[in-house]
């Protein structure tokens, strides 16, 4: 059977353009991204017909080489699979089969955790100097929320009563190549992510003392929430402030859920906590136990 002569490139764009009104405006961004900035440069001139499992593992290798992080590279193979689907179901080739390898997980850096003392100094410094600028930082660091999560928490989804928030939105800039970035406020990617996550007592208070009307944000103190990207740089200061090596502010999920983990929580809750799907993401990506902890867990199963 022949196959009409079509580019990957060209594939590409007729695949966006079956799915601009299908997909959410975030992943439609996403989308565009990864094919316009990483896969097309390198195989966007292969015809579709061609392709093949030497072409898709050569371009994981080449990815991996330049920097590109696996769970990236995971991604670009998946939406390679999708426009290929999308031309076998156009007749532009046929349906294929094709797996692709990837080296072993590399052990998580340690630098993603806070050091004890740098976690307690801050928060500690969020404690006492409570208010917008500081709350969002103190919410991720005692429930594992992200960035746009906490970014998009108003006061009606604080429930000091009971001693709980609702996660119900996310906040997002989407930038779609050749087009103006939105700000993008939406529900969560996943209904896993749509959760109720309790809040530690010692916090309640702040909370409480911090209370705005129902519609104001916690990041902004307005009725607009303040992005990530603006909000990541006042998380910035306040560490560089304390003197504090840089973490990136996702470290802060990292943390909470080892903090969880080596305190005896189990990782089903934890999971839950943190919005996950399935445990095996909390355990593999979040988590790291501490050599004290290791020790305590020897000594006592070899305490006779």
């Amino acid at each position: 059977m022949g196959y009409e002569t079509k580019k990957f490139k060209k594939a590409a764009k007729k695949y966006l353009e079956s799915q601009k009104y299908r997909l959410r405006p975030s992943s439609y961004a996403s989308y565009s991204h990864l094919l316009y900035k990483r896969i097309i440069p390198q195989i966007g001139e292969i015809k579709v017909s061609n392709l093949n499992k030497k072409d898709l593992q050569e371009f994981v290798n080449v990815s991996l080489e330049t920097g590109y992080s696996k769970h990236g590279v995971r991604d670009c193979v998946s939406l390679i699979k999708l426009v290929l689907r999308f031309s076998a179901e156009n007749g532009w080739c046929k349906e294929q089969i094709m797996q692709v390898t990837y080296p072993k997980r590399a052990e998580i850096k340690k630098d993603h955790f806070f050091a004890e003392d740098d976690y307690k100094k801050l928060y500690d410094y969020c404690v006492e100097n409570s208010g917008y600028r500081t709350l969002p930082t103190l919410l991720a660091m005692v429930t594992g929320l992200r960035i746009g999560e906490v970014c998009g928490l108003r006061w009606a989804d604080i429930d000091t009563d009971k001693g709980t928030l609702s996660v119900e939105r996310s906040v997002k800039r989407i930038c779609v190549p050749g087009e103006k970035s939105v700000l993008e406020i939406s529900e969560p990617k996943t209904a896993s992510s749509t959760r109720i996550v309790p809040i530690p007592k010692a916090v309640i208070p702040i909370l409480e003392k911090e209370r705005k009307a129902p519609e104001i944000y916690l990041s902004s103190g307005t009725e607009k929430p303040l992005e990530p990207r603006s909000y990541r740089q006042k998380y910035v200061r306040i560490l560089d402030s304390l003197g504090i090596e840089r973490h990136a502010f996702h470290d802060l999920r990292h943390t909470f859920a080892s903090r969880c983990i080596n305190h005896g929580g189990d990782a089903r809750a934890v999971a839950d906590i943190l919005g996950h799907a399935n445990v095996e993401m909390t355990l593999n990506v979040y988590t790291h136990s501490t050599s004290g902890h290791r020790r305590e867990i020897m000594e006592r199963a070899c305490t006779i």
